[in-house]
């Protein structure tokens, strides 16, 4: 709630089959209505797989997104999540 309060930009991340985009649709929705600046980030599953990307990661970080949250991803970023760590998220 806090990011929605002072007007972060927030992404949400999604992978690219049924219950990911399904999830990002839903949360994008139901932030947006909260009063959120929210995107949403699907990868293109060709060039960048499944799961979190650390160049997408940083990509978003580049164009000023505050916070991102993540649905349908996995567990077993941790690479991906040291990544986040070095750009300033936690």
């Amino acid at each position: 709630m806090d990011g929605i309060q002072t007007g972060q930009q927030l992404a949400v991340y999604g992978d690219y089959d049924a219950d990911g985009v399904t999830s990002t649709a839903l949360l994008v929705q139901t932030l947006s209505a909260l009063g959120a600046n929210v995107r949403p980030y699907i990868p293109n599953r060709f060039d960048e797989g499944y799961g979190l990307n650390n160049d997408a990661l940083t990509q978003l970080k580049d164009e000023g997104v505050d916070l991102v949250i993540t649905v349908d991803c996995g567990i077993r970023a941790v690479e991906q999540a040291a990544h986040a760590k070095l750009l300033a998220w936690s």
